[in-house]
């Protein structure tokens, strides 16, 4: 009786809903009530500042914040936040100053976050990546009266549930000379309706690349290759040295998987031109 007479809190579930973005080919990133551009921030060696444009798409006046956070990529592509490197990562953050760090925009404003390279004069050559992570600050959960409200009397608590959107971006600091190879192995198709394509990328080297996945179709003793499948701004991070793809093809009603051979590529696409990274051919029975 005497908890029914006190003042009941709401409790807010946050519901946390991520945006990873790979640094992808849109031109921008949009989850929720926010947009962020561009999907990727790259400071190669003569770079020294760069700029991200923040909107609220939503319909109320907003709060966000932006931080840096550490990703990282397992062999099947699925990212997840971690705190210490391993062997293979150098974190980015430390090299980066950015403002500002808070914003409160009116629906349909943007701002601007500036980024600033700080490399000091004994860095060592690598490779380094954090993630920028924006996301909406919740308003806080009001007080409920319930002796203002006693149909709430005997409620004890509510629950409130709230969705809370998350994007982070890539910020890659490369410094030095930074060779790298890509090689296409395992191979092998699976039959269903779709068809599905299964391989493996093998990096070695010391940077990442973001590339461009062609496969095609060739008939027995060649003639027109038809594109079966196209994934724009595949990457495998320095974190790992392989990434493996499971990934549906799109054939034709005029094309028969039988005989001849599935053509796998893979090109530089964060590059103006094309530049052709590794190529695989599996003969088909």
């Amino acid at each position: 009786m005497e908890n029914s007479m006190k003042i009941g809190r709401i409790i807010l579930f946050a519901i946390v809903l991520s945006i990873l973005v790979f640094g992808n080919s849109k031109s921008h990133a949009a989850e929720g009530d926010m947009t962020v551009t561009p999907t990727r921030i790259i400071f190669e060696d003569r770079d020294r500042s760069s700029q991200v444009l923040l909107v609220n798409r939503g319909e109320t006046r907003a709060t966000f914040r932006i931080e840096f956070v550490q990703m990282r990529m397992d062999e099947d592509g699925v990212m997840a936040e971690v705190s210490e490197p391993n062997e293979r990562e150098l974190f980015a953050d430390p090299l980066i100053r950015y403002s500002p760090r808070q914003v409160t925009l009116e629906p349909g404003a943007s701002q601007t976050i500036r980024l600033a390279l700080r490399k000091p004069a004994d860095l060592a050559a690598g490779e380094y990546r954090s993630h920028l992570l924006f996301y909406a600050i919740p308003p806080d959960a009001p007080d409920v009266d319930v002796e203002a409200n006693p149909e709430q009397a005997g409620e004890g608590f509510k629950v409130d549930i709230r969705a809370i959107f998350r994007i982070s971006i890539p910020v890659i600091v490369r410094h030095g000379d930074l060779p790298v190879q890509f090689e296409i192995a395992d191979l092998a198709l699976h039959p269903g309706n779709p068809p599905e394509l299964a391989l493996t990328m093998k990096r070695t080297g010391r940077r990442s690349v973001y590339g461009d996945i062609h496969v095609h179709y060739e008939p027995v003793g060649g003639g027109e290759r038809r594109l079966l499948r196209y994934l724009k701004d595949f990457v495998i991070y320095t974190s790992n040295d392989i990434r493996r793809l499971r990934t549906p093809l799109d054939v034709p009603e005029d094309v028969r998987l039988a005989g001849g051979s599935l053509i796998v590529s893979y090109s530089r696409s964060d590059t103006e031109q094309a530049e052709l990274l590794a190529e695989a051919r599996l003969p088909l029975p």
